[in-house]
């Protein structure tokens, strides 16, 4: 049970301090920790949640019967659910080969009628059965092998309250330094993954206390964890989108689709109105590339008022959303002629010259309102 679970009280201090000093230097103008839905733990931790929900509408579990075991069809639904862009749970992409992806037991029964049907029989129980536990995951186990970041993630989006993704390495370091002495790597088992699981509950009231803040979830638990054993302070120059390869890389995605399809209907629409011609030079893998180079070299801050940009899949202040800007906008989405804005500087900019705008925005910040003036009248 979690409060039998000892925790070292002198690690654990060590720990918080060492979790605020990286959230601070990963932060724009080093800003403290608040919350664990703020600000760049917002951005490279709460991603886990908003990924879960697309995983989710891709995996549908609730339009699965017992008539699609061995069709092939929940096998699908089970691939897509893990092949989703920005996804880092698990590794899957195949850059060190296909051997190296977690989940390639999945992709091979695609080719094998019997382990296909045995595959999806494992997945039609695991998010239809009431109350998944230590048989399953062990026939799990036996099934793929003991791949703690697959079992982590499939659990993970079975029950988000219950459990939580894992990837061994990085979480056993985080929960050492944190005054728990645990093993992840080589452990892969139910009695293991239940053990990590209390281990995070014992700590969940400690993080609470010592972070002063009101309620800490399980996947925050999770993130906290995460932060004290894996993150690293950034390079010298370097910005905090460093961190998390994989969060630069959705965001540009999801901006470069954004921004094929402005030029498409720009240029492909006939109205009564003059609207200016809007083009690329590049493809969209080209673009997307583009758009990442922007984020990092930015530090996902908006290059006219260097305020912070929410990047997608993030949800938050929508007029602070990143936004991908024409400097000119006589010019199209060419190479040289793209910045990252926020969403309200985009709109209010409109076809402005960039300098002229600038002025502007410089000239709102140097003034103050002067309490004794009249309402409606600046200071001089």
């Amino acid at each position: 049970m979690p409060d039998a679970i000892e925790i070292d009280s002198e690690k654990f201090a060590e720990a918080t301090r060492h979790f605020r000093e990286m959230v601070a230097a990963h932060s724009p103008s080093r800003r403290p920790f608040q919350s664990f839905r703020e600000g760049v733990l917002d951005t490279n931790e709460g991603f886990k949640l908003r990924l879960r929900e697309e995983a989710l509408s891709k995996l549908n579990p609730s339009s699965w019967s017992e008539a699609d075991l061995g069709t092939g069809l929940i096998l699908e639904c089970a691939i897509s659910a893990i092949e989703i862009e920005g996804n880092n749970l698990l590794s899957w992409d195949g850059r060190n080969g296909p051997a190296s992806t977690d989940h390639r037991k999945l992709v091979d029964a695609r080719g094998n009628p019997s382990d296909r049907l045995a595959t999806e029989t494992l997945l039609f129980r695991l998010y239809k059965d009431p109350d998944p536990g230590e048989e399953l995951f062990d026939a799990f186990v036996d099934h793929f092998g003991r791949i703690y970041p697959l079992m982590g993630y499939l659990w993970f989006l079975r029950d988000a309250e219950r459990f939580v993704p894992l990837r061994p390495e990085g979480l056993q370091s985080g929960i050492r330094r944190a005054g728990i002495d645990y093993t992840l790597v080589g452990r892969c088992s139910w009695e293991n993954y239940a053990g990590f699981i209390d281990a995070l509950h014992a700590l969940r009231p400690r993080i609470a206390a010592d972070l002063s803040v009101d309620d800490v979830t399980l996947i925050d638990a999770h993130s906290f964890v995460w932060v004290v054993g894996y993150w690293q302070p950034p390079k010298s120059g370097g910005s905090s989108m460093g961190l998390r390869l994989t969060q630069t890389t959705y965001a540009a995605e999801k901006l470069a689709e954004r921004v094929m399809k402005t030029v498409s209907y720009a240029n492909g629409q006939t109205v009564s109105k003059t609207v200016k011609e809007k083009t690329t030079d590049m493809t969209k893998e080209e673009l997307k590339a583009h758009i990442a180079e922007l984020i990092e070299s930015s530090g996902a801050q908006c290059q006219i008022t260097h305020l912070p940009v929410v990047l997608p899949p993030n949800e938050g202040d929508p007029d602070m959303a990143a936004s991908i800007d024409r400097i000119h906008s006589d010019k199209g989405y060419v190479r040289g002629n793209l910045q990252i804005v926020c969403w309200f500087v985009n709109r209010w900019k409109s076809d402005d010259d960039p300098e002229n705008f600038r002025r502007l925005i410089d000239l709102v910040r140097s003034r103050r309102p002067d309490t004794d003036a009249p309402a409606g009248k600046m200071a001089d």
